[in-house]
């Protein structure tokens, strides 16, 4: 990643399309998404060290989310797992009432970047891959006004997602625990990952996914940013 001026791109399109899930009654402060505020969740979450399940870093990562949302007057929850080996952790903070908008991240990073020719062993640091994504969430949950919500949106920070292929490990364990879990069928989501690349390019696009399907097997609209999932193959 490469300056600060990579978050607002997309932190600000996420925050203007919620936005459009707030009452139309003016707010009493004007509320900005905040790109440098973003930046620094990234720089304090690269400050904890790598991030996979059972670290150090994972431990502080989990304390950081919860002071964060907490203080900003979000509702927070832990939703323990054990999955394919490994105890995880995906966290939840709501806000407002109504149908539900899930806005996700995964806030674990790679145990060993086994794709790197150099040093295969050592962890991954996961400033664009885990960093990124949550420090959006972050700044939404203070950028977002609450009161004027008409839909009840819950920021989900997953665990466990990015260990897949490491000692047999599938990938998206925690989102995959999260979605068998699901009591509701959300109107939508918004997954955020990867959004700090230096050339980052975002697309809305609407999808079907099993983690928002309901009891009768349809499902709702899920809208996906993903940095380099939308890539043309010429990298154009």
């Amino acid at each position: 990643m490469r300056g600060s001026d990579r978050i607002p791109a997309c932190g600000m399109g996420i925050f203007l399309l919620l936005l459009a899930a707030c009452l139309p009654s003016p707010p009493a402060v004007e509320r900005r998404f905040d790109g440098q505020a973003a930046f620094r969740h990234i720089q304090a979450q690269l400050a904890m060290g790598p991030r996979y399940p059972g670290s150090s870093g994972w431990e502080q990562v989990q304390r950081y989310i919860q002071d964060h949302v907490t203080r900003e007057g979000w509702r927070f929850e832990v939703q323990p797992f054990v999955a394919s080996g490994i105890s995880g952790r995906n966290l939840i903070a709501r806000a407002g009432h109504g149908p539900v908008i899930l806005v996700g991240a995964h806030y674990d990073t790679r145990r060993r970047a086994d794709r790197d020719p150099e040093r295969p062993e050592d962890p991954v640091p996961g400033a664009n891959d885990g960093a990124s994504g949550v420090a959006v969430l972050l700044e939404l949950a203070r950028a977002l006004d609450r009161p004027r919500l008409r839909y009840e949106v819950w920021l989900v920070f997953f665990d466990a997602e990015d260990q897949g292929e490491l000692d047999g490990l599938p990938w998206i364990i925690g989102s995959t625990h999260f979605a068998a879990m699901l009591t509701t069928t959300p109107t939508a989501m918004i997954l955020v990952d990867m959004v700090g690349d230096a050339d980052p390019q975002f697309i809305m696009n609407g999808i079907r996914i099993p983690c928002c399907a309901n009891g009768s097997g349809g499902s709702r609209r899920s809208w996906v940013i993903e940095n380099g999932l939308f890539r043309n193959p010429a990298g154009r």
